[in-house]
């Protein structure tokens, strides 16, 4: 038995008198979901931090065309009164050099499906239980050591070429048979100075990689641009400090020089004026918008593949919103990597977003491109949302708002999770929670109006 069908085991053991509707959890109840709780976390916990061969988390991508496939994602977080199913079956795929948008109102579970793929779900409560998150990366080629190998120059006619070695704290070696500076051979640097090794491309599966491993990934192959960030940047550190860190991290060999240098060409990159004196400044002295920019010049300080996006432009006013989005959709191209967007703006998301995935509830309930999406959206709330944005054409005074609530997350119905709010409910919405429908190459949606509408055509 796997541990999903344990898992499974628990859950309905401890949710068998779940159709008493009661209003209260007695003492007893609690202590019950409690000692459930620790036995599923304890598991868990063990499997992230268990050593692990390379084997065990290597996998291979559906579509090479792709970046980052997550496929029937589950997330959950284990509290005293019951089990949050804050992603519960989620599966999309962010294409190579592409954005992908992911809306949806506040509770839908857009942040915890990005803090899934980075692994940064705070345990032992918050915990990956099932699924797949496949992640395309450039990895080191190791030698036999296990060391990464790096790429020399060489002279016109072959000639090995040397420089002088320093350590990492930038001072230089010393040769101790003829007192002058060591030297080594010659390393090659981009065009940022970053020192140069041979890669191989590798397929991980995060949901499976245990939590050290994912240093190989988090900050140089994938990297997370934050809601807040002045609660992301370290009050008692400067910019220059938490900015070189990076380099230093995730570069062999990387010099203080070097990471400095890397630093100041970020900021640079970023659109920072006079980046030196910034370099050397503390997070308070910067304004809510260069911290932003900041948090963005750390994202790309380590060259990655994937960067996510949560939330990036909520602290901001409107003109450094812009300007913020304009800069990520340069830096996209320049860097040809892809972006996971995260907002509860459709108006960021039709400016940014080539490819949309719309969230309720912690599922999925509509996906396809950005044009399918704003121009045919086909889900009551998908239209619900679209409606509830104020335009220059509106007549009324007041906002369209999408009556009732969204479900207790703990308890969740068998049946469509929108269907207490909708509009267009039918009498099939009372079962079983729709299947995703193919509606054209690019679009889906979970509803069954388009169910029996495929039906008919068939």
């Amino acid at each position: 038995m796997g541990f999903s069908d344990k898992m499974k085991n628990i859950f309905k053991k401890d949710n068998k008198d779940e159709t008493e509707k009661k209003h209260y959890l007695s003492g007893a109840e609690v202590r019950n979901i409690a000692k459930a709780n620790l036995k599923i976390t304890r598991e868990l916990e063990k499997k992230k931090k268990r050593k692990a061969a390379e084997s065990e988390f290597i996998s291979e991508m559906k579509d090479s065309g792709n970046i980052l496939e997550i496929e029937n994602l589950h997330s959950y977080f284990f509290t005293d009164q019951g089990t949050v199913k804050a992603v519960n079956g989620v599966s999309f795929n962010i294409p190579q050099g592409s954005t992908v948008g992911v809306v949806g109102e506040s509770g839908c579970g857009k942040s915890v499906t990005s803090m899934s793929v980075m692994q940064l779900l705070q345990g032992p409560q918050g915990q990956i239980v099932e699924g797949s998150i496949r992640f395309k990366s450039l990895d080191f080629k190791r030698d036999e050591k296990g060391q990464p190998i790096p790429v020399y120059e060489y002279g016109e006619s072959g000639e090995i070429l040397y420089e002088d070695a320093y350590d990492r704290k930038g001072n230089p070696v010393i040769d101790l048979e003829t007192g002058k500076i060591a030297k080594t051979q010659k390393q090659k640097r981009d065009e940022y100075g970053t020192r140069q090794y041979e890669m191989e491309e590798k397929v991980f599966d995060i949901a499976q990689m245990p939590i050290k491993e994912m240093y190989r990934l988090r900050g140089r192959q994938m990297a997370m641009i934050f809601q807040e960030p002045m609660t992301s940047l370290n009050p008692v550190f400067t910019i220059g400090d938490q900015l070189d860190e990076v380099t230093l991290l995730h570069v062999p060999g990387a010099t203080r020089q070097e990471a400095k240098r890397r630093s100041i060409e970020m900021l640079n990159l970023v659109g920072i004026a006079m980046p030196e004196r910034v370099y050397k400044s503390f997070p308070h002295e910067l304004s809510g918008g260069m911290r932003q920019r900041v948090m963005i010049a750390m994202a790309l300080e380590g060259n990655p593949r994937l960067i996510i996006a949560d939330e990036p432009t909520t602290a901001l006013d409107v003109t450094i919103q812009a300007q913020i989005l304009d800069l990520l959709r340069g830096l996209k191209d320049r860097i040809n990597g892809s972006i996971l967007l995260i907002t509860h703006d459709l108006g960021i998301i039709a400016e940014m977003a080539d490819y949309v995935v719309v969230m309720y509830a912690g599922r999925i309930i509509e996906q396809g491109t950005a044009s399918e999406i704003f121009h045919n959206p086909m889900h009551p709330y998908t239209i619900g949302l679209q409606k509830s944005k104020p335009t220059m054409q509106s007549d009324s005074d007041v906002l369209f708002s999408i009556p009732g609530n969204v479900p207790n997350p703990i308890n969740m119905p068998d049946y469509c999770y929108f269907r207490e709010r909708c509009s267009k409910c039918v009498k099939k919405c009372a079962g079983d929670y729709p299947e995703m429908i193919q509606v054209s190459p690019t679009h889906w949606v979970a509803c069954h109006l388009y169910a029996e509408e495929k039906k008919n055509e068939n």
